[in-house]
């Protein structure tokens, strides 16, 4: 089988996406090869016909999870399709998985990259959780998004050796959770700066991810949450930087969107 793939780079949250139609019970060995053989990728993303008539495409994520970063690229690969010029604006609606309903990504390509906006799916929770890790117990905030959870971790409470107590404890956490993809953010609010981590249960992925869509929302909902107010973001990463803009009303986020740049780095097809 030839698998057709594009590879986006949106804040060096590398990213392919597999043109190629994949049946679902055969895209997570499928992602499995994809990223083994190419290692500097994170993730990787489905392209199929979507439901919706009204909808461009359909992006379903190796674990089922929603990604912002990966709808970002999805939006702007189609309206690259669409033959959008540098200074051209486009509106393209997506199904992704993880959304119950289709999400709007604003695409604007300038001549090196194109910049996107994505409505994101609002969580589905925000509370407080307990954890616990080789006898140390944790009380930490996490936001739940459809498909993936993300632990808000400060920054200064953790060890010079974080690395380390992340890749072990988020692998640990995961199977008290129902979502697919869990994510470990360590955030360094005065800096407005994440260091995320994500793992992907069905592949058995775990990535220091340079650039998080979802990561950088979760933060902004975090900070909405503990100010309760409305906030606009730049999120600082290691990729770059990705904005989140809330609008926290009646004690609740009623609004959550991303920003970000995302440009193509090459295609490619491997043979399975």
């Amino acid at each position: 089988m030839k698998i057709e793939y594009i590879k986006a780079n949106p804040t060096e949250n590398k990213t392919i996406l597999v043109k190629t139609p994949v049946p679902r019970k055969e895209q997570a060995a499928r992602a499995s090869e994809l990223l083994r053989e190419d290692p500097d990728a994170e993730q990787v993303g489905f392209l199929e016909p979507a439901e919706n008539p009204a909808a461009a495409v359909r992006l379903q994520m190796m674990g089922g999870e929603f990604c912002g970063n990966a709808s970002i690229s999805a939006a702007a690969f189609m309206a690259e399709r669409s033959g959008i010029k540098p200074g051209e604006t486009r509106n393209i609606l997506l199904e992704v998985s993880g959304a119950d309903e289709p999400v709007e990504c604003m695409v604007c390509r300038d001549d090196s990259k194109y910049i996107g906006t994505v409505d994101m799916p609002l969580p589905s929770d925000v509370r407080e959780i307990s954890l616990e890790y080789e006898g140390w117990r944790f009380s930490r905030f996490a936001v739940f998004f459809p498909g993936i959870v993300h632990i808000i971790f400060e920054r200064a409470d953790l060890s010079a050796d974080y690395r380390s107590f992340a890749e072990k404890a988020i692998k640990q956490w995961a199977g008290q959770f129902e979502e697919e993809a869990v994510g470990l953010i360590l955030l360094e609010e005065e800096r407005s700066e994440i260091t995320p981590l994500v793992y992907v249960k069905s592949t058995d992925s775990l990535y220091w991810e340079r650039g998080c869509g979802t990561g950088t929302a979760a933060a902004g909902v975090y900070l909405s949450c503990r100010n309760k107010a409305s906030m606009n973001v730049p999120v600082k990463q290691p990729g770059g930087i990705i904005s989140a803009v809330t609008v926290f009303e009646e004690g609740i986020v009623k609004s959550l969107k991303i920003t970000g740049g995302v440009y193509f780095e090459n295609e490619g097809f491997i043979n399975k």
